[in-house]
C-alpha cells in the first residue's frame, strides 16, 4: 500500500507539482524567519498555514524522481530534435 503512495500517475507533470510545493515551502521559510528571528508582529503565526507544504515537497520530490526514471526508461523523456 505504501508503494502506491509514491507511484506517479499518468498525465501529471511532477515538475510543476514539485515547483509549486517548493514555492509554498519557500514562503513558509520566509514567514518563519520573519516571525521567529526578525519578530515582525504583522506575520505572527501566518507560517502555520504553509506548514503542510514541507512534507508535500518531500513527497513530490520522491514521486518526481520515480516519474523521471520511468520517462527515461521508456524514452518519453527525450525531446524531439528540430531539423534546420
Amino acid at each position: 500500500m505504501i508503494g502506491r503512495i509514491f507511484t506517479p500517475s499518468e498525465g501529471i507533470n511532477y515538475n510543476f507539482v514539485t515547483g509549486m510545493y517548493a514555492i509554498a515551502t519557500f514562503i513558509l521559510v520566509v514567514l518563519v524567519i520573519l516571525d521567529k528571528v526578525v519578530q515582525v508582529s504583522q506575520v505572527s503565526g501566518f507560517y502555520i498555514i504553509f506548514m503542510p507544504f514541507a512534507p508535500c515537497l518531500l513527497w513530490s520530490c520522491i514521486v518526481r524522481a520515480r516519474w523521471l526514471a520511468e520517462r527515461n526508461a521508456t524514452g518519453d523523456g527525450e525531446e524531439p530534435k528540430k531539423e534546420r
